[in-house]
């Protein structure tokens, strides 16, 4: 009995260490505010977020676990005072929003975003 409860508490342990270590990775790419580069014809889908919006840190997981298994995306951090020029090219009215080609959404929806990510793969 002691065994099996030291290995419950064991597993546990892993389990919050893993969880910890993820949700850090996660926070640090949502907090990065490198400049970005990009090009007009760009073909991997752009989000724009900023990384105080509520808005935009309610879906960030969605986003950043689909980039994991597509690597397919280019995250915009408009917190970053360069980044900025970008909201005149791409006609950025809020965030988050994605675009990708002639596709754009701006919002919440976890379905019309999983719409959009999936669409063009």
């Amino acid at each position: 009995m002691k065994k099996r409860f030291k290995v419950i508490i064991v597993m546990a342990l892993v389990f919050v260490s893993l969880y910890t270590g993820i949700q850090t990775i996660i926070d640090q790419k949502e907090k990065d505010q490198r400049v970005v580069v990009l090009d007009r014809g760009e073909q991997k889908k752009i989000v724009f977020y900023k990384d105080d919006c509520p808005d935009c840190q309610k879906i960030f997981n969605q986003l950043f676990w689909h980039d994991v298994r597509h690597k397919d995306m280019i995250f915009v951090n408009l917190n970053q005072e360069e980044n900025r020029k970008y909201i005149k090219i791409y006609d950025v009215k809020s965030v988050p929003t994605i675009v990708h080609e002639s596709q754009k959404y701006e919002g919440i929806d976890r379905k019309k975003i999983r719409t959009i990510l999936n669409e063009s793969r």
